[in-house]
């Protein structure tokens, strides 16, 4: 079967490719000519040069697929960027659209996040599906951007077009090179960790967030989102795993809210008279204190998703890292 991928540099897409490259189906993909391409490098498929922000790439792309999996974004919550946010994870879902009506695509997947789910308004909630969306009165780009995002995908349903949402948690394990989660592995292992914050996470593994995309291109229904999470716990907890797992101690302070913002406030401002990228937002911080708890339920019942425990992914996560030598 020909299937495209967008955004199969990044995490995600590069497991990706990968399994599908191993499935035996034709493999075309969408890069820009300075794309790192370290993960997919020994990969036989087809690379079309372009950008999800430009039309005729895309279609370039699509012409001729059956299957088209659109996981290309960018992930940021720097207020920098929200121009770039929603060029790319709009604008570029937009072009994808199109080029699936031209083509002909017989089904669509396309990577949102739990970001576009909603926020939790009280303690012990854990969101599904159904959770209305309310991130827009906190004004975070990223989850307005998959927000809107989703509602092109959603409209484009309701037009004739065979799509379906996938919505990964907070995504670990091997290949993460830009240190999206693994971030928090070389903080505590280098001691730049002081403290602690409250809340929590859904942790899921990258490769059972792939076969969550398998599954939702083979028996998805069309116009359904589907999270694609795993264990839900706080910080604290995957801290504690963390420090046993790089042998470094656990930070004994644990900042309140109130804390968290007022430094995102600092860090900001730091960085806009420094040029530096703060390592900490005031749109992080709106993620401060919560506990950010997701059912997979739907995808376990429909898709047979079931993924591996927390602890197994923060292993994985760690033992890559040492085997590239980068921890």
């Amino acid at each position: 079967m020909k299937v495209a991928v967008t955004g199969a540099t990044g995490f995600v897409g590069s497991h990706l490719v990968r399994r599908l490259v191993s499935a035996g189906h034709e493999v075309r993909i969408l890069r820009r000519q300075t794309s790192d391409t370290r993960l997919i490098a020994d990969l036989p498929m087809t690379h079309i040069i372009g950008d999800v922000r430009d039309l005729q790439s895309v279609e370039r792309l699509v012409e001729g697929c059956e299957v088209v999996f659109h996981t290309a974004a960018l992930i940021s919550f720097s207020k920098k960027d929200r121009e770039q946010i929603f060029a790319i994870n709009v604008g570029g879902t937009q072009h994808v659209l199109e080029a699936c009506w031209k083509s002909g695509v017989r089904r669509l997947v396309f990577t949102s996040s739990i970001a576009a789910i909603g926020r939790p308004t009280h303690a012990g909630e854990v969101l599904d599906e159904a959770t209305p969306y309310n991130w827009k009165p906190h004004q975070v780009s990223y989850s307005e951007s998959k927000h809107q995002a989703e509602r092109l995908i959603l409209h484009a349903v309701t037009q004739g077009l065979d799509a379906v949402i996938v919505n990964p948690a907070t995504i670990a394990g091997p290949g993460d090179i830009h240190r999206h989660f693994g971030h928090y592995l070389f903080e505590i292992q280098r001691g730049n960790l002081p403290f602690l914050v409250s809340g929590g996470m859904c942790v899921v593994d990258v490769e059972d967030v792939v076969e969550g995309h398998i599954a939702a291109a083979e028996r998805g229904k069309s116009g359904e989102r589907y999270i694609l999470g795993g264990d839900n716990v706080t910080f604290k907890e995957i801290a504690i795993e963390i420090a046993r797992l790089v042998n470094a101690p656990l930070p004994k302070w644990t900042l309140p809210t109130w804390g968290i913002k007022g430094l995102a406030f600092f860090m900001e401002a730091y960085a806009h008279f420094s040029g530096r990228r703060p390592k900490l937002t005031r749109e992080m911080a709106h993620y401060a204190g919560l506990c950010f708890y997701f059912s997979h339920e739907k995808a376990k019942r429909e898709l047979n998703f079931n993924p591996r425990s927390y602890r197994e992914s923060l292993q994985r996560t760690y033992e890559w890292y040492n085997q590239q030598g980068m921890l």
